[in-house]
């Protein structure tokens, strides 16, 4: 017996454009905060939170994928080196 089941039309957006969406709106917002700087190893973390490095290698990946230049500060910061609250930016 054949299915005569259809499936309705969908309103939602397909996930790999919903992956993008997301992707995008995350390196807008890390732009918006001033971008990344990028340590002396070459791991990137956000300008806003220098230590969050795993943040800021995120946000260079999805602007690879998304073909987004990366918004790099000037600043250099060495990964174990702690930033001190008074470091100006």
């Amino acid at each position: 017996m054949a299915s005569s089941i259809t499936k309705p039309e969908s309103t939602e957006i397909p996930q790999c454009d919903r992956g993008r969406k997301i992707l995008l709106q995350l390196v807008r917002t890390v732009d918006a905060t001033g971008g990344v700087v990028r340590h002396e190893d070459g791991c990137y973390s956000p300008v806003a939170d220098p230590e969050w490095i795993d943040l800021g290698d995120a946000y260079a990946e999805a602007c690879a994928f998304l073909g987004h230049e990366i918004v790099l500060a000037e600043h250099r910061f060495e990964c174990d080196q702690p930033v001190s609250d008074t470091d100006s930016r």
